[in-house]
């Protein structure tokens, strides 16, 4: 129940950093930090990824091909938390269906963030994670 929780909250709160753009500055990214998330080897789909910053909720993303894009993050250190997809929903073929539960709240996931284009992988496995 309090995983689904969290997944509904997550959802909404994507809806809402979503719909609160300015359409003028949106286009002038200032930042940008992608990624490819994998869990086994395999592309993680149909997941939501949140960075979250000093002062918060620095950008949430969903993925359905393994690869995220969170534009404007703040500069220093960025933390990270993951949803894996909906019970029901079946992931395409060979991608990961399952991101480990210990990824949805405070885990090890943490990426120094300068500025500018960055890239961050994620590699999740059934024992532990290590980043890129």
């Amino acid at each position: 129940m309090k995983s689904c929780c969290l997944r509904i909250a997550m959802i909404g709160l994507l809806g809402w950093l979503t719909g609160c753009g300015n359409s003028s500055t949106d286009s002038q990214t200032k930042g940008l930090l992608t990624g490819k998330i994998t869990v086994g080897g395999q592309p993680a789909r149909q997941v939501m990824i949140t960075a979250i910053g000093s002062g918060g909720v620095a950008g949430t993303t969903s993925t359905d091909t393994g690869e995220f894009t969170i534009p404007d993050p703040p500069k220093g250190k960025l933390k990270f938390t993951i949803f894996g997809s909906q019970p029901g929903v079946k992931p395409a073929a060979n991608s990961a269906s399952v991101v480990p539960p210990k990824y949805a709240g405070p885990n090890e996931l943490e990426f120094d963030y300068t500025g500018g284009s960055q890239h961050f992988d994620i590699q999740m496995g059934v024992n532990g994670a290590s980043a890129k």
